[in-house]
């Protein structure tokens, strides 16, 4: 899938030693932001980064969060927190003693993980990352994607006080897993990506209690994936953190809002 040449390309880039053309110039696009993190290392070098060609999503297996520009790739790794960039050939990242460049080919910072997930054997090369793919259709048999509901206890809370999100995931062939991460907040657990592995069942639910530091309006994103391999639409959910002291009345929980689909 191509998500998932993406991130297999970003590993390649920062981990094993590549020889990549540059990208070429392509196109920006209209909406997208630069967010935390990758906002930061875009106003730290904006000329090689370059506008976004797409918002940061996660990848639902390790985490790591990815950024399409028309510069190159932006990636924050999970596995040992740090955010970079590459044109690829050079990467720069913005590690503890500050940003630093380094050739794609190494050697690898003191501050790298050697080795993030299984090697990879063989990358097909590209001169610059390929699109955002389109939506996943339904299977030929007319099988359609899993059913999600994504619910908060509530939309409103104060900082530090717990709250729940419940996913709900449905489908005839069974579920395999679950998954949702927040957007628009500085708090890493929530950033990260939270799985459930379901082993097959329908309906299958679980639930998270949360609390965060990070006053402000966030928002939760969900999906599922079938035992077929059938990924559904990505839902979204807003809900506000607030000082304490604030004594407006919660709102009742509403149902999550149906976004354009994402594939891990």
């Amino acid at each position: 899938m191509p998500r998932l040449f993406i991130l297999v390309m970003a590993l390649t880039l920062f981990v094993f030693p590549a020889s990549i053309a540059p990208p070429e110039p392509v196109e920006a696009q209209v909406g997208c932001v630069f967010q935390l993190g990758f906002q930061m290392l875009h106003d730290m070098i904006p000329d090689i980064v370059g506008a976004c060609r797409e918002n940061e999503w996660h990848n639902a297996e390790n985490g790591d969060g990815l950024q399409q520009t028309t510069g190159g790739l932006l990636v924050w790794r999970k596995c040992d927190n740090w955010t970079a960039f590459t044109n690829g050939s050079l990467t720069w990242i913005n590690g503890p003693p500050g940003l630093v460049t380094r050739p794609n080919a190494g050697p690898l910072f003191y501050f790298e993980a050697s080795v993030c997930g299984p090697p990879v054997s063989a990358v097909p090369q590209a001169a610059h990352p390929p699109p955002p793919p389109p939506p996943p259709a339904p299977a030929a048999s007319g099988d359609a994607p899993p059913t999600v509901n994504l619910k908060l206890s509530a939309d409103r809370f104060n900082k530090g006080e717990t709250f729940t999100i419940t996913l709900e995931a449905s489908d005839d062939k069974g579920i395999d897993s679950m998954w949702w991460w927040v957007t628009d907040v500085d708090d890493k657990d929530l950033k990260n990506t939270h799985s459930f592995d379901c082993n097959g069942a329908t309906p299958c639910i679980n639930s998270w209690d949360e609390s965060t530091e990070d006053t402000g309006t966030h928002t939760v994103h969900a999906q599922a994936k079938d035992t077929a391999g059938q990924v559904a639409g990505e839902l979204t959910f807003d809900f506000r953190v607030r000082e304490p002291g604030n004594t407006s009345t919660p709102t009742p929980t509403k149902a999550a809002t149906p976004t354009p689909t994402k594939i891990p």
